[in-house]
């Protein structure tokens, strides 16, 4: 939406079609993000959601984050929900802390590898807790981080 209100630098009315549109494409992305979350890999590895936040453009990051953070919060398996939470919430503090140098928060390869740290050190944290063995933890970081190159440049 952030972009159909800055299209210059004078006040335009909006139309009624370019609201709805705005409103029905976030409201795609939060469910997008919900049922992201639900895609288990390996029995227990849940990494789409936080690739999709990770990737998505900064219009849209919010209303994935809201349906990633309601998917994760609901898990799909076992009490492991809170370890993608933890990593969703640190890849969009890096993401929107860094939003004023587009041309970085726009870069594939680097939201491709804020994504492996953080996917790959929360679940690091987590190994002794959560359980699961160090190639469960390399393989989620590594599904991460191509989930999240993917997503960016769908996104564009």
């Amino acid at each position: 939406m952030k972009e159909i209100v800055k299209v210059s630098n004078s006040v335009e009315k909006l139309q009624i079609k370019d609201i709805l549109t705005a409103t029905v494409s976030h409201i795609l992305c939060l469910l997008c993000g919900f049922f992201a979350t639900k895609g288990v890999v390996m029995d227990k590895l849940l990494p789409f959601g936080m690739s999709l936040v990770a990737g998505a453009s900064l219009t849209y990051t919010p209303a994935c984050a809201i349906g990633v953070f309601l998917g994760y919060f609901i898990p799909a398996v076992g009490n492991g929900g809170f370890k993608y939470l933890a990593a969703m919430f640190a890849v969009l503090s890096i993401k929107l802390l860094l939003s004023n140098y587009k041309r970085l928060v726009t870069n594939e390869i680097f939201l491709s590898f804020i994504a492996f740290l953080a996917s790959f050190f929360v679940n690091l944290a987590a190994l002794k807790t959560v359980g699961g063995s160090m190639i469960n933890v390399v393989s989620e970081a590594v599904l991460t981080t191509l989930g999240t190159y993917f997503t960016s440049r769908t996104f564009k």
